[in-house]
């Protein structure tokens, strides 16, 4: 915790993790965390020291279980934290307690996305279904639902792009009610029991304070619908169809153009990385016909978790390349396993198919003493004709 904040980021994290241990063919995950020098968090203006012990000890931890691949989980000083595991089995890779790296921004997940490795989800745990499935019985009965998760804190929304439209809303719930669907409102922790502000929407206190809770009633709706807010990772990486409405916002550094290209590949129309085709990102505000148009479509498509692997045009294929080659790079500093070796083929095959450099292994060379140790880059030019051919 000490480069990463105590945040929904994490579950970006976490995500990575299942897909990095289903690429390398590992049973299970045994995550650690590291506590870090600011009362055992990062040192940063996000959260106070009580909001992010709430934080972490209400939606980190029982957020854990989303994955059921992980086995067992440890809060560790740095000093408790003596790593002496194999590099093949650390994540992030190249990761030690005295030079922690981080991987919550999403660049191993472009990299994935070039290889096109398999994909996981987020899913509840039994217990969490058990309770979802009592408060949709009590509140809609057999009636289908969709959800709308919302975000009301002010930090981070300097143009308001991550605030809901309450107008457009009420009118929309009735359209979905008139269409048969019942909308169940997921507020922000902190107004989970204050005044209702959708009078035709259910809302779910239950799913506000318990996270696994959220997940279940995400799981069984039939689209989850969301401004762009730290949940919404649950949903980008759940089964079930999903819309995300977003707006890049220039005065908010993780909301900027330059954000979403250096640390997700994405440009202005383009989807999430390693997502699948039954979510979509939606680009632009609440406040048209298209909008209404989209999330019917969206509601009454065919569920598809296919992985969606496409580019919605040349900056976001070019962008998408320039993440994935930065992260090869910084990732050979720390010794080649047969993954960096599956994304420069990908690479490559990319490179042939619509070309953004004449020559990727010059490229590469070209970055020796500036981010690329040079006996990094020989040890894996050395192994490249062996690996490439069982690639």
């Amino acid at each position: 915790m000490q480069v990463s904040p105590c945040s929904y980021d994490f579950f970006t994290f976490l995500y990575s993790a299942e897909v990095c241990r289903i690429r390398r063919g590992l049973k299970g995950i045994k995550l650690i965390l590291v506590k870090g020098p600011n009362h055992n968090f990062r040192q940063d203006q996000i959260r106070t020291r009580d909001q992010n012990e709430t934080f972490f000890q209400n939606v980190i931890v029982p957020g854990i279980s989303l994955i059921p691949s992980c086995e067992s989980f440890m809060w560790l000083s740095r000093e408790e934290a003596s790593l002496n595991i194999q590099k093949e089995n650390i994540f992030p890779k190249g990761y030690s307690t005295h030079g922690p790296t981080n991987e919550y921004c999403g660049e191993e997940l472009v990299a994935s996305k070039i290889r096109q490795d398999d994909i996981s989800f987020f899913e509840a745990p039994r217990y969490a279904t058990a309770i979802a499935d009592q408060f949709i019985d009590q509140k809609m009965g057999n009636k289908a639902f969709i959800t709308l998760t919302t975000r009301e804190i002010q930090r981070d929304d300097v143009n308001l792009t991550r605030r809901i439209d309450l107008d457009f809303w009420n009118s929309t719930i009735e359209k979905l009610n008139s269409l048969g669907f019942k909308t169940v409102l997921i507020r922000d922790t902190a107004k989970a029991f204050s005044d209702k502000i959708l009078e035709g929407a259910i809302e779910a206190p239950i799913a506000s304070v318990h996270l696994p809770t959220r997940m279940a009633l995400y799981d069984k709706a039939q689209l989850n619908l969301t401004k762009n807010n730290g949940p919404a990772v649950l949903q980008l990486f759940g089964k079930t169809n999903c819309m995300l409405f977003s707006e890049f916002d220039e005065n908010v550094v993780a909301l900027s153009s330059k954000w979403y290209a250096d640390k997700f590949g994405m440009s202005l129309g383009s989807q999430f990385p390693m997502t699948t085709k039954n979510k979509t990102y939606y680009w632009g505000g609440e406040d048209s016909k298209k909008t209404i148009d989209q999330i019917e479509a969206t509601l009454l498509a065919t569920t598809q978790i296919a992985p969606n692997h496409t580019f919605h045009d040349e900056v976001n294929y070019l962008n998408t390349v320039t993440v994935g080659l930065r992260h090869l790079i910084e990732s050979l500093n720390f010794g080649p396993l047969r993954e960096d070796f599956s994304l420069y083929s990908a690479l490559e095959n990319y490179n042939h198919q619509q070309k953004f450099t004449d020559n990727l292994l010059e490229l590469i060379a070209s970055q020796r003493g500036d981010g690329l140790d040079g006996d990094a880059f020989e040890e894996f030019v050395s192994q490249l004709p062996l690996i490439s051919s069982a690639v």
